[in-house]
């Protein structure tokens, strides 16, 4: 298990990037044990997103991004998804998600 910061995932329970690009790909690669080329990162990120929000619960709760994400109102909001999951930081496995082409339909299922 690696522990990653909330705001990696909030950024892909509710698809607004609100941490950086790098770290968010690095975290859908961990998921996935593949290294995404970038035309497959949205594949991952919805198939991460329905394994997280069916594994962590409160992760079901997030309040819904605003509109324009800059860096200043980025801290506010992953702040506040804080809150309401009661966590900084979460413990994910390393690949638990299958997103590679041929099995990515299963995934999302």
């Amino acid at each position: 298990m690696t522990t990653y910061p909330l705001s990696i995932i909030v950024s892909v329970c509710k698809n607004r990037l609100v941490c950086g690009f790098d770290e968010y790909r690095d975290f859908l690669n961990h998921v996935t044990g593949e290294q995404l080329p970038l035309w497959d990162v949205e594949r991952a990120r919805a198939a991460t997103a329905k394994y997280l929000l069916a594994t962590h619960k409160p992760l079901t709760k997030l309040p819904n991004p605003p509109d324009k994400t800059d860096s200043g109102n980025a801290g506010k909001y992953v702040r506040e998804c804080a809150k309401v999951v009661g966590v900084t930081e979460l413990d994910i496995k390393s690949e638990v998600v299958q997103c590679a082409p041929r099995t990515l339909a299963k995934a999302i299922r």
